[in-house]
């Protein structure tokens, strides 16, 4: 996919402001097991919550989450931001299967590409699983372009992930 130059890319775009996004607390991890990390442990869950509040601690992150009106289902996305010198990298991208398809993960990447954007950074990278092509087109329509892959463990086995990279332009 070429990009022309004189088009923003949709990723350095704001947020749809409908979509009530805030950091992520340590009180979030059983809605974010429920709904949205199912197939992870709770050990595991409350461990990458742990990693990302540390590196927000240190400066070299943020996790954020997308609340819903729905008091049963009170956390409908998650994703991460890390950081370390001049690249950020978004990780753990997850929207709840019903809420999919309704911007939700475009709100997601939008949030954390203003904040490297906030925090200096030279550019943004994403990895999607090759087995998750959704998420490579999604990635590809918000302006990013691959840039490498790495055979990555991912369940129990190795698997293809596709990274692609994402120029902040500075305005």
């Amino acid at each position: 996919m070429v990009q022309d130059s004189n088009i923003r890319p949709l990723a350095l775009q704001p947020p749809d402001q409908s979509f009530q996004i805030r950091p992520v607390l340590p009180d979030d991890i059983d809605a974010l097991y429920v709904d949205c990390w199912a197939h992870r442990t709770r050990l595991n869950c409350r461990e990458l919550i742990r990693r990302v509040k540390s590196a927000e601690a240190r400066r070299h992150g943020l996790g954020i989450v997308v609340l819903s009106e729905n008091p049963a289902l009170p956390i409908i996305g998650y994703g991460q931001l890390l950081y370390w010198g001049h690249c950020a990298e978004i990780s753990d991208l997850m929207v709840s299967a019903q809420y999919r398809s309704q911007g939700i993960g475009t709100a997601i990447i939008q949030y954390l590409v203003q904040y490297a954007r906030v925090k200096r950074m030279g550019c943004v990278e994403i990895g999607a699983a090759l087995s998750n092509p959704r998420a490579l087109v999604l990635y590809q329509r918000l302006g990013f372009q691959e840039s490498y892959s790495l055979l990555l463990q991912i369940t129990t086995e190795k698997e293809p992930v596709q990274y692609l990279r994402l120029l902040l332009e500075d305005e």
